[in-house]
């Protein structure tokens, strides 16, 4: 949970005084739990051949948006959870073969993952009717510690710093005196491995499969390390 601090004993030299004092790393751990999820939808129409033209592609791409969205809402979702992420359009030309794509992008931000995944899985039918090309794109989720828990890691930290700076204090054979300054250094995260995480990839599903009931799982925890420069003045030489 904690790495070895590293620490250095000062003299600063100032113009009618001697200023000591000994820095050292405290670290400490802490757990932080996933409390909302993240999920982009992404509904697309192709027309393909030219047989299509880029307003009828358009008009379906937007005609099977609506009929996710209302599909979502009626299994759970809500309206304040869905919001807009974009679309996009192009044409492609292969083989003098000319295809034309319209797509919509549906963001889901959703705190309680039963009512979510339920949501997802009831767009399985709409995938099965084969013209609608539906991709689901899991996002990073956020995550927050749980109350009390900061607090306690934060006091974990410094204790772990006046530990080894007392260490260095006999080495050096003075005494260690108060706290005068503490530095909040940048936090290191371990990563989860679950979908969506930064380095992770994207859970590219092509459509929200077909499953039967879902067992749900706690949710998911990742470890921060938290890390403070400490500085604690020397009191006086020991004997």
């Amino acid at each position: 949970m904690q790495r070895l601090a590293q620490g250095r004993v000062h003299d600063m030299e100032r113009e009618t005084h001697m200023a000591q004092y000994i820095e050292v790393i405290g670290q400490a751990s802490v757990s932080e739990v996933a409390v909302e999820q993240r999920v982009a939808l992404t509904v697309s129409h192709r027309g393909k051949g030219g047989g299509m033209s880029d307003k009828v592609v358009a008009h379906k791409a937007t005609q099977q948006r609506e009929r996710v969205i209302a599909t979502l809402l009626a299994h759970g979702m809500r309206e304040h959870e869905l919001h807009e992420g974009g679309m996009d359009s192009g044409t492609w030309h292969f083989k003098r073969k000319r295809e034309v794509h319209h797509s919509h992008r549906i963001l889901l931000i959703c705190e309680d993952d039963a009512r979510l995944f339920a949501a997802l899985e009831a767009l399985a039918p709409l995938q099965d009717e084969g013209e609608l090309d539906l991709q689901l794109d899991m996002l990073d989720a956020r995550y927050e510690v749980p109350a009390g828990a900061l607090s306690g890691a934060q006091q974990a930290a410094v204790a772990h710093a006046r530990e080894h700076a007392n260490g260095l204090a006999q080495a050096a054979g003075v005494a260690l005196g108060a706290v005068v300054q503490v530095q909040e250094l940048a936090p290191a995260r371990e990563r989860s491995g679950a979908y969506g995480e930064s380095w992770y990839g994207l859970a590219a599903a092509g459509g929200a499969a077909a499953a039967p009931a879902m067992t749900l799982l706690a949710s998911n925890q990742r470890t921060r390390t938290l890390s403070y420069r400490v500085r604690f003045a020397l009191q006086r030489a020991v004997p």
